[in-house]
């Protein structure tokens, strides 16, 4: 892996983590075009860790007040929420290692994923929405987020979604969308964490680096950018940049895969 490539490769993470594009996808597709499938891995745990910081920083007023007001029931919920994605992650890790090395998959997730965003435009507009989740509607989320953990299937994206179609007031299902990424994200990485010391200690440690950095910062931008496509009901768009994505990397396996 060049600079270059880990300068697009986590830019893309960045990007693709909160935008309901899949960031999993991207990756998967970043490394088959650019070839850097080494140091695979390693190189995703860092730029996930990357995004996870981004999350802590844009809600640390948010988290701070959560922790003041000891809002215990939401924290609980978030917990709740975890819960699915946990436990396949644990149980099926070989399973999904396999799955990532299969990009086909991302292609028939892509368009599972661009299908889910265009659904959106088909609530009403003027219906009676809550400004935070219940347990039961927390848990429907949290199986989204475990569905989530194929490529290609957005976790942003199908949260987000599955919190809308459920009841919860845009804003506040893309805060505890974001926030219960924090504990997956940070179980992904601790699950990992080897693949990540591995990495290093080949002395890809500068290259690692740019890419983190480059993570954070668009990760901070992508966030802002959700939030503010979520206000002006543009949120469901994406849904054809999915199809597109998909059919063009398609293509690609098609004739180069």
């Amino acid at each position: 892996m060049t600079s270059v490539d880990a300068l697009i490769l986590g830019i893309v993470q960045g990007l693709t983590e909160f935008l309901p594009v899949s960031s999993s996808a991207h990756l998967v597709m970043g490394q088959e075009l650019l070839g850097a499938n080494e140091p695979g891995v390693a190189f995703d745990v860092l730029v996930h860790g990357a995004t996870l910081l981004a999350v802590l920083l844009y809600f640390r007023r948010r988290i701070v007040q959560l922790v003041r007001q000891r809002s215990w029931p939401y924290a609980g919920k978030i917990v709740v929420g975890t819960i699915p994605a946990g436990i396949v992650g644990v149980l099926f890790e070989s399973a999904i290692e396999r799955v990532f090395a299969a990009p086909v998959v991302v292609v028939f997730a892509l368009f599972a994923t661009g299908a889910l965003l265009l659904s959106l435009r088909a609530i009403p507009a003027d219906r009676r929405e809550v400004d935070v989740p219940s347990w039961w509607q927390a848990w429907w989320i949290g199986c989204a987020q475990m569905v989530a953990i194929l490529p290609g299937i957005s976790r942003s994206g199908s949260t987000i979604a599955t919190a809308r179609w459920l009841g919860v007031a845009p804003a506040p299902a893309a805060e505890f969308s974001f926030l219960l990424g924090v504990p997956a994200i940070a179980g992904a990485i601790v699950l990992q964490a080897g693949e990540l010391r591995a990495g290093v200690a080949e002395g890809s440690g500068t290259i690692y680096a740019l890419g983190w950095v480059t993570a954070l910062l668009a990760g901070l931008v992508a966030i802002a950018l959700v939030f503010r496509l979520l206000e002006r009901r543009a949120f469901a768009h994406f849904g054809w940049y999915c199809w597109a994505a998909a059919a063009a990397f398609g293509t690609w396996l098609l004739f180069h895969g």
